[in-house]
């Protein structure tokens, strides 16, 4: 199975086909949103985790979670985890059903193609 990956460059060049804007303000505006994103995120306590909803059907957050003490199996001591901030992406249903839906397209394309014998 191969993965498929877009970088920034790709993500900016698509969406400059797709609107027409200039490659700089696109690159402009996806810092910036990155820029939100990790400080929206950095703003979550120990009592409420930090979301952003972005676009339709998508929801960045993060939680943080204090030091702590645990147990290390291994040698019977115990071990301090330093504090920690947990990044996590929700979807909403529709979305994910337009993901799937999508998929779905494309594999009866990709079978249509190959059972044509002519």
């Amino acid at each position: 199975m191969v993965m498929r990956e877009m970088t920034q460059k790709d993500v900016i060049d698509e969406l400059k086909n797709r609107t027409g804007f200039y490659k700089i303000n696109i690159k402009q505006l996806l810092e910036a949103l990155d820029d939100i994103i990790v400080e929206n995120m950095n703003m979550a306590t120990y009592d409420e985790p930090s979301e952003i909803i972005l676009f339709s059907g998508w929801r960045l957050g993060a939680k943080r979670l204090p030091e702590r003490e645990w147990r290390e199996p291994r040698e019977g001591g115990t071990t301090i985890t330093p504090e920690k901030l947990i990044p996590y992406c929700k979807l909403k249903q529709s979305f994910r059903q337009r993901i799937n839906k999508l998929e779905l397209d494309e594999e009866n394309y990709d079978q249509e193609e190959f059972t044509d014998d002519e």
